[in-house]
């Protein structure tokens, strides 16, 4: 996974990295819905919307950091 091969390891670029995945995660969605491929009710995007892929983004970021051996590594 692309998101988490380039996790930085710094702080403030770390939470920098994860809410720009969120912004992203709007956009694709918004991009797709425009293409015609699913349509969704309008309360859900965009702030619900980047509140759930801000805490999967988040979820799968706190995993990664406590359970994978590739996270220890130090470059």
């Amino acid at each position: 996974m692309l998101f988490l091969r380039f996790l930085p390891r710094r702080q403030p670029f770390f939470y920098l990295y994860i809410l720009t995945f969120g912004a992203f995660s709007v956009g694709y969605g918004l991009m797709v819905k425009n293409a015609g491929l699913f349509d969704f009710r309008p309360w859900f995007y965009p702030v619900f919307a980047y509140l759930t892929f801000l805490g999967w983004w988040s979820f799968g970021t706190w995993l990664f950091l406590k359970t994978s051996p590739l996270a220890k590594n130090e470059p």
